[in-house]
């Protein structure tokens, strides 16, 4: 076992770790500097620690080879080499503040948003350098936020969670997705 510390005491609330368990990655999501510590898990020591935004990280995740780690706050979506902190890439999305989910195979990237009442969903392909180019978008709802963007392993489909509504009339549902297109598949609704 081993103890992580990271060098800025706060709550560490995200938290990524990359193939094979060879480095972990996590910062605060709530209302502190996006500052990002990573570490190399099989001798406990600190690798980097990178401030990716003046405001709170919203996602963290690893590529397939764990050799990059995926960082939002606000735009644009971080690339950065887990060696040594340094961006290799950006991906610039019309959300303000995305949350992202990566597929399996590293060939496609889902962002969602919901700030200021308004929710978006955008798709990217991927290449192997990590360069994007946007498949599709959805949304621009009014008092709808999506939340929790998920995508299968190999990109074919994405899920976000959507609550919508106002006052004491709250939708909540789960729409699935085409990766492709962006066409709807299904939406199951929940009681609020």
């Amino acid at each position: 076992m081993r103890i992580l510390s990271a060098k800025t005491p706060r709550p560490l609330d995200l938290l990524a770790v990359g193939a094979q368990g060879h480095v972990a990655a996590a910062s605060s999501a709530f209302g502190v500097r996006g500052d990002v510590d990573v570490w190399n898990l099989t001798t406990g020591q600190p690798v980097f620690v990178r401030t990716i935004d003046e405001r709170e990280v919203r996602s963290l995740g690893f590529t397939p080879d764990g050799l990059r780690l995926v960082a939002s706050a606000s735009k644009p979506i971080l690339f950065i080499d887990a060696r040594d902190g340094r961006t290799t890439n950006e991906v610039q999305p019309q959300l303000a503040y995305p949350v992202v989910a990566l597929s399996a195979d590293g060939a496609r990237l889902l962002a969602t948003e919901a700030v200021n009442q308004v929710g978006e969903v955008e798709c990217w392909a991927l290449d192997s350098a990590y360069s994007a180019r946007r498949v599709w978008k959805k949304g621009y709802y009014e008092f709808c936020w999506f939340h929790r963007p998920a995508i299968s392993p190999d990109g074919s489909r994405v899920a976000v969670v959507q609550r919508s509504g106002f006052g004491d009339h709250v939708n909540n549902s789960v729409r699935a997705r085409d990766g492709e297109t962006g066409r709807q598949l299904a939406k199951i609704e929940f009681d609020a």
